[in-house]
């Protein structure tokens, strides 16, 4: 990534501690400004208020709306549908992955994350988003 005045933002909407804190490190440490929030609710007050250059998501919380629901909204919505987001999930199964790609997700990275992964999949988000 170029050295940018402005950092491209990333926001990572999981609820689990050592998955959000692994993004926060990996990404970091690439030179992006990288946000959390816990639930789907917060993260979609947080992108009300700021419009993260991507966003990853958890697609199960424990307690609220789920990351699914949570992207179709996204998607729905002409001021955030371009915003790419990517599925953070331990779930495997090839359902689940059509699901999360039928509800909008760019693509489907599952945990435990892989750092290499992450890092080429938001990488080749990144670059591959409208400026």
């Amino acid at each position: 990534m170029s050295a940018a005045a402005h950092p491209i933002s990333i926001l990572v909407i999981d609820d689990d501690p050592t998955s959000l804190e692994l993004a926060v490190e990996v990404l970091g440490l690439d030179g992006y400004a990288v946000r959390t929030a816990p639930t789907a609710e917060r993260g979609l007050a947080l992108i009300a208020i700021e419009r993260p250059a991507v966003i990853l998501m958890d697609l199960h919380f424990a307690t609220g709306v789920s990351g699914l629901e949570a992207t179709r909204h996204l998607k729905a919505d002409p001021a955030t549908a371009a915003i790419p987001i990517v599925a953070l999930t331990a779930l495997v199964q090839r359902q689940a992955e059509h699901a999360a790609r039928d509800a909008g997700f760019a693509a489907y990275l599952t945990k435990p994350l892989d750092i290499t992964t992450l890092r080429e999949t938001v990488r080749r988000i990144v670059t591959a988003a409208p400026a």
